[in-house]
């Protein structure tokens, strides 16, 4: 599976672009509401402008005619690397609000990364493993604590889940939701007193793994600011690929996920 061409097609999708777009050096701004084969969240469902920062430059869409000419007039040459220093966001964020809409959240979205192979998963070694399917997954809901490994959202299901066990106990769950067809997402709750211990890591692997079996682009979502979430990524064989801004109106609340 080439991951980054795979990427690059629901990336696409997702901004109402072509991949030459995505892949050039010029900045993107695109008057487009949601498509049936975006990617499917409650966040970017409810989302006014949809914008990502990928190779140096800036790829948004929103349905306001007026965001997009204000985009166009103040970031056309605009490099996107600088986007998340927080002076920028903060002067950016005052912008939308003349539009009634403010930056709700900033994340970095990983994919596997083609240099890295093998993972050492031996500490999985100590706890009894289980592999749940979509159908088996129903127990879980409304155990809080793996509400980031699972989602229970209905346009967004949660396909595949891989647990580790101690003393018949569940210490940790990795798991992944199809938000979009041919790109799942993946999640990680290990319990507070088992961290530090590799546990994450190798469980993300491991279920990473279990997905590019599948034909399936597993990817990986953290904020921009979470540092430990950030090297469970990296060591479990993913690489940075883009990060994501959405926004939401004054009023709202929004959920991280």
């Amino acid at each position: 599976m080439n991951y980054k061409e795979r990427m690059y097609k629901q990336l696409a999708i997702d901004l109402d672009c072509s991949v030459e777009e995505l892949k050039n050096t010029k900045n993107i701004f695109k008057i487009s509401g949601r498509n049936n084969n975006m990617r499917r969240s409650e966040t970017l469902e409810r989302t006014q402008m949809h914008l990502i920062c990928i190779n140096d430059k800036m790829v948004a869409r929103c349905s306001d005619e007026r965001v997009i000419k204000w985009l166009e007039k103040e970031y056309s040459n605009f490099n996107s690397n600088w986007l998340g220093s927080y002076h920028i966001t903060r002067k950016f964020d005052e912008g939308l609000k003349q539009f009634g809409i403010r930056v709700a959240l900033f994340d970095t979205f990983y994919i596997p990364n083609d240099n890295i192979k093998d993972i050492n998963c031996d500490v999985l070694n100590n706890f009894m493993l289980k592999w749940y399917n979509s159908n088996e997954l129903k127990c879980f809901e409304g155990d809080r604590r793996f509400e980031e490994a699972l989602l229970f959202y209905q346009n967004a299901p949660d396909m595949i889940a891989l647990t580790a066990s101690k003393n018949d106990n569940i210490i940790a769950m990795a798991a992944a939701n199809a938000d979009r067809p041919n790109m799942w997402q993946m999640g990680i709750n290990v319990l507070p007193e088992y961290h530090g211990q590799g546990i994450a890591t190798a469980l993300v692997a491991t279920l990473k793994n279990k997905i590019i079996e599948l034909d399936i682009l597993p990817y990986y979502t953290t904020s921009v600011s979470h540092v430990v979430s950030q090297k469970i990524a990296i060591k479990a064989g993913f690489i940075p690929a883009f990060t994501e801004l959405v926004t939401m109106t004054e009023d709202e609340k929004i959920s991280l996920n």
